[in-house]
């Protein structure tokens, strides 16, 4: 069998062919994270908050390098949900964090202020530039270092100020897109399945009841998404010594309502951090953790000129997956029937049944209710209309059960092709596509007026 080495020169071209295709530069990287930065709906201090597993995880691996440490600089710092807990677990290091969105700066120091920390700072900076201040023990880059447009170039500047780095990073394909193969994310999302069903069965009340409506952060721009393998980092890295553990945090699966807080919800957060870090430990006994989709690289300088070797990834066996539980938010559409050829901006009606595979009942005269709607992408699947007209459903759905709903449409105001992408939303708490349900999609000609 040929090494990693070899199909990684064999892929090279197409790799860089598809990096160039998406013209990724530091300006539009800049641009999609203040966007995303914009008006946090959530506190990611809080275990109720799905993301502050990762958070936890993340941290609790960094502060295993925190050896003779002072100062700790964490580069793409976003908005400091990271660099803010290593300072409060450390409070006699020095902590800067630098990002090239002055919004995530912003919101790093009102964490830093909320939490009372004072061995924190923030800065913005464009790492494709940046200069490490004399005096770093340590640089940390959390889900940031393939946002960098030449990282041979920054481990070189930064190297000459710090001779060690660590890194959370995703693992990647020879063709420079994220290895997901062994996806557990499932892992934690189940554990909230659980405080989700239990809540709603005994109808627990929420800590905070406000319910806070999903805020549209489209852009035209989009982050530089560089995916490294095993032979990328070692050549990155050739001069250091190289030490890697696999982590199955990083999650993306947040369920519904991510943002919301209650007793029962910080119980669970709690729960799915203990059992993620059982299952990581693990993993690594099993020699089984470089399969996961992130890896933690720390790279330190002191055999300098020495090639460093990885462990071998050993992959799981490849069997057949059960179901899982029943989800709550799950359906299966059929029948469509309506046009496919529109007007500019015409208004027209379709049909399409629709079965509840879920085990939350759909309503449309509970609060909040359940709605038909739908989007528009366009001949690429990018979106042209995110927030379609809604419709109420003509009966209540429980679980098992079918009905057909006939949908009010408003057509994109541009000719050309465009799918309809027929989808439900619990209203202000999510859409059934963001809980993983294929909508409905339908290709259709919106011709010339």
């Amino acid at each position: 069998m040929f090494d990693t080495i070899f199909w990684q020169r064999l892929f090279t071209p197409a790799r860089r062919l598809r990096w160039r295709w998406h013209a990724w530069s530091s300006e539009s990287d800049r641009e999609f994270w203040n966007v995303q930065f914009t008006a946090p709906t959530h506190d990611p201090f809080s275990p109720s908050y799905p993301g502050h597993l990762t958070i936890r995880r993340f941290s609790d691996l960094a502060e295993q390098r925190f050896d003779n440490v002072s100062m700790v600089c964490d580069l793409g710092c976003g908005p400091g949900e990271i660099t803010c807990e290593m300072a409060r677990r450390r409070p006699a290091i020095r902590f800067v964090g630098i990002d090239h969105s002055e919004i995530a700066i912003q919101q790093a120091r009102t964490h830093a202020a909320r939490l009372g920390l004072h061995n924190v700072e923030f800065e913005p900076g464009d790492l494709e530039t940046f200069d490490p201040p004399p005096g770093v023990d340590l640089i940390t880059m959390f889900d940031a270092f393939h946002h960098v447009l030449a990282p041979d170039a920054f481990i070189a500047r930064v190297g000459r100020v710090c001779e060690r780095l660590f890194l959370i990073e995703p693992a990647g394909t020879v063709l420079g897109a994220w290895n997901r193969e062994h996806d557990l994310d499932w892992l934690p999302a189940t554990v909230f399945q659980l405080n989700h069903r239990l809540e709603y069965e005994f109808g627990l009340g929420d800590v905070e009841a406000e319910r806070r409506r999903a805020i549209d952060r489209q852009t035209a721009a989009g982050p530089t998404e560089h995916r490294y393998t095993a032979a990328d980092f070692q050549r990155f890295f050739s001069g250091f010594t190289l030490e890697v553990r696999g982590t199955i945090a990083g999650f993306e699966q947040y369920g519904p309502e991510p943002d919301r807080r209650s007793r029962m919800r910080d119980r669970f957060g709690d729960a799915a951090y203990n059992l993620v870090v059982a299952v990581e430990d693990a993993m690594f006994e099993e020699g089984l953790d470089l399969a996961a989709k992130h890896w933690a690289i720390y790279a330190r300088r002191d055999r300098p000129g020495v090639l460093p070797a990885l462990r071998p990834v050993r992959q799981p066996a490849r069997k057949p997956l059960a179901s899982g539980i029943q989800p709550a938010y799950s359906a299966h559409y059929s029948d469509y029937r309506g046009p496919k050829r529109v007007a500019p901006g015409e208004v027209f009606q379709v049909q399409v049944r629709v079965r509840n595979t879920g085990w939350q009942p759909w309503s449309s005269v509970e609060d909040p209710p359940v709605l038909a709607s739908y989007h528009w992408l366009d001949g690429k699947h990018r979106v042209l209309v995110s927030d379609g007209l809604r419709t109420p459903l003509p009966m209540r759905i429980a679980s098992g059960e079918e009905g057909g709903v006939v949908l009010r449409v408003q057509a994109p105001g541009t000719p050309g092709r465009a799918v309809l992408a027929i989808d439900f939303v619990h209203e202000n708490v999510t859409w059934f596509s963001e809980q993983g349900v294929a909508p409905c999609e339908v290709e259709f000609v919106v011709r010339e007026s």
